[in-house]
């Protein structure tokens, strides 16, 4: 049976826009991430599936304003599970996209807005290379735990 989402526990529009603010303003890291959670908001990505992406995921980000981009998820995703639960005995493990055969990919809708944080990312912080992951934790490996700031009224 399914359920309906109850709207009170859904981050509203005005709510994300002073969480993604309140982001930016929190730190380094902080400005760094914000793209990050605006991929999860705008894009509807699981944090396992953004914390995986690359520049070679970004298929299409058009400079135009207005305009929708796309963000192509490839074969694996990462999620956190924990060192006691995966079988190399770390806190994250490869696996594929959640309800996707092994090797299997899609496609998710980038909104503009996405679309415009995710270039302001990519020209501040993130290499050309099309293997680079774009978002980046404190040591320089995958986003583990991003750090949330204090709830947001």
């Amino acid at each position: 049976m399914l359920s309906a989402v109850d709207p009170r526990t859904v981050i509203n529009p005005q709510q994300a826009r002073r969480f993604l603010t309140a982001v930016e303003a929190h730190s380094e890291r902080g400005r760094r991430l914000k793209a990050f959670f605006a991929c999860m908001y705008y894009a509807a990505l699981r944090p396992e599936e953004v914390s995986e992406l690359r520049r070679s995921n970004l298929t299409d980000l058009p400079e135009q304003p207005g305009h929708w981009g796309e963000i192509r998820l490839t074969s694996s995703a990462a999620p956190r599970s924990g060192s006691r639960w995966t079988e190399s005995a770390k806190s994250r493990q490869q696996g594929p996209l959640k309800h996707r055969a092994l090797g299997g990919h899609s496609a998710s809708a980038c909104p503009p807005r996405a679309r415009v944080l995710l270039r302001e990312h990519l020209s501040e912080y993130v290499l050309d290379a099309p293997e680079t992951l774009l978002f980046v934790g404190a040591h320089g490996g995958a986003v583990t735990r991003p750090h949330i700031p204090p709830r947001i009224p």
